[in-house]
């Protein structure tokens, strides 16, 4: 063998451009095989065990969303709750790797009737799944309209308040 090369390496395996890592709780075993945390019965019910049991009930919910392979954002959140009631304001953040969003409700019985119907529930199918719970906040501050946080209550009059409209925008 000649010495004027080097010993040879291993083969590389090119698998193509570096992905970033998904939005969900994404984990690898001692095996070495990839899936997420809290697939396990015990595991999402520990997930979904609610700490407000000690909170008032208030009309702003915190949503907790586990496992979210989709983005989520205030148009997919009001999609979800507007089901059970009308919402006033809701601003979507992200804590480590988990989405979270707070949605003010019009009503304490519409959100104790979103906290009890949403709470444990996939928004898409087999992932996105809610942990419902009441919120520490007293009122909820939106400082703009945007993808993560909109105030429905802003540029809009009650039906009542209107005024009869005789001609639409000029051209």
């Amino acid at each position: 063998m000649d010495s004027s090369f080097p010993p040879a390496s291993p083969p590389r395996i090119n698998s193509g451009p570096p992905t970033k890592k998904s939005r969900g709780d994404y984990s690898h075993d001692d095996q070495g095989n990839q899936g997420y945390d809290y697939v396990g019965n015990q595991n999402l019910q520990d997930f979904l065990d609610r700490k407000d049991e000690k909170l008032p009930p208030n009309h702003i919910l915190l949503l907790t969303v586990l496992n979210a392979k989709y983005p989520i954002n205030v148009e997919v959140i009001y999609k979800v709750c507007t089901i059970v009631g009308k919402i006033k304001r809701i601003v979507c953040f992200e804590r480590n790797t988990v989405v979270q969003a707070m949605v003010e409700f019009d009503t304490l019985e519409n959100a104790s009737k979103a906290r009890t119907s949403l709470h444990g529930c996939d928004i898409y199918n087999n992932c996105c799944t809610m942990k419902v719970e009441y919120s520490k906040m007293e009122n909820l501050r939106v400082r703009e309209n945007g993808p993560m946080s909109w105030d429905f209550t802003v540029g809009r009059m009650e039906r009542e308040e209107r005024r009869p409209v005789i001609l639409n925008e000029p051209e």
